[in-house]
């Protein structure tokens, strides 16, 4: 048995003991949480960003089984002075935001999301300009190759696919040519210098082809260009293939595209790839999951012989698996 100053000792041993085990644990508690944390930054406060960063919040801290916290700001709320080294990753959805987050230098991962390929893409020109040492980039189109699937599978005989494009060289249109000749498809090209020139450049082609594919460019298709492309294509019987399915609802034959759930899908399943350090830096991909949608009225009304929605898209992503 201890004696009374022996006890004192002991006890005294004991408690010091104790505070330093807790300090240590509540310093690597604190460690851990700084080192768990993910930034996601939307370009705006618009509804359509905050359903996606809730979405892709919900999605990472499930498939990450709660390891990592998400924290979401826009521009409007972001200070452009956040030591962003404080966080294991930056997560950045549309235009704007990423355009400010690429210009920072900084040593924490960059994952770039909810936007057009035809905005940026990893070339050697674009690539150079994200100040991050690891940037991955998700598009919101569909890859050039599932389109011309999609094209194939609805539409078997035809051959003379129409799309708009903007300007000559254009990567997109390029990007399309080469994938439709393994298809046999031919790609029609119809070139608009700006949004006002676009129903003109439709008119002058579009007894040419056979299909209209609509790619999201919203400097030509857009809320003012829109319906006149739906009623001149309708008026001419040409199918048109859409991007979204407000477009398919508003008229469009049928749509090929990703909502907010799937590409926050994706995002999460890439950030946690990233965090994992599973993924090469300058990496870009399409979205991963995808959507088909018919306009039964309409393609009745134009006497076609569609496959369900689930027959495409099944017969879709089997090619895919291959």
């Amino acid at each position: 048995m201890l004696t009374g100053t022996r006890q004192d000792r002991f006890n005294k041993w004991i408690a010091c003991s104790l505070l330093c085990v807790f300090s240590l644990l509540t310093l690597h508690a604190q460690a851990g949480q700084a080192q768990e944390k993910v930034l996601l930054v939307n370009s705006s406060m618009d509804s359509i960003y905050q359903d996606y960063a809730e979405l892709l919040r919900s999605y990472l801290e499930v498939l990450s089984e709660g390891r990592y916290t998400t924290e979401v700001t826009d521009l409007k709320r972001f200070d452009p002075q956040t030591n962003t080294e404080q966080y294991r990753l930056v997560i950045t959805s549309g235009v704007r935001a990423a355009e400010q987050l690429m210009s920072r230098e900084h040593t924490t991962p960059l994952l770039v999301t909810f936007i057009q390929s035809h905005e940026y893409s990893t070339g050697k020109n674009e690539s150079s300009r994200c100040g991050a040492t690891h940037c991955t980039f998700l598009f919101l189109d569909q890859p050039p190759e599932r389109q011309m699937r999609f094209v194939r599978i609805l539409f078997p005989e035809g051959t003379r696919l129409g799309m708009l494009h903007l300007e000559t060289g254009d990567s997109v249109l390029t990007q399309y040519q080469r994938h439709a000749q393994r298809y046999k498809l031919r790609i029609v090209p119809m070139q608009a210098g700006s949004s006002e020139e676009v129903l003109d450049a439709l008119q002058e082609s579009i007894t040419d082809i056979d299909v209209l594919l609509a790619h999201p460019d919203t400097r030509l298709i857009n809320r003012n260009t829109a319906k006149g492309i739906l009623l001149k294509s309708y008026y001419h019987r040409v199918p048109l293939l859409a991007y979204s399915s407000s477009f398919v609802k508003a008229g469009a034959t049928a749509g090929l595209y990703s909502a907010p759930d799937d590409l926050a899908r994706h995002a999460a399943e890439t950030a946690l790839q990233i965090l994992n350090n599973k993924i090469s830096p300058q990496h870009s991909a399409f979205p991963k999951y995808f959507r088909v949608e018919l306009n039964t009225r309409v393609s009745n009304s134009l006497d076609l012989n569609l496959p369900s929605e689930n027959t495409i898209q099944e017969m879709l992503k089997n090619d895919e698996a291959l």
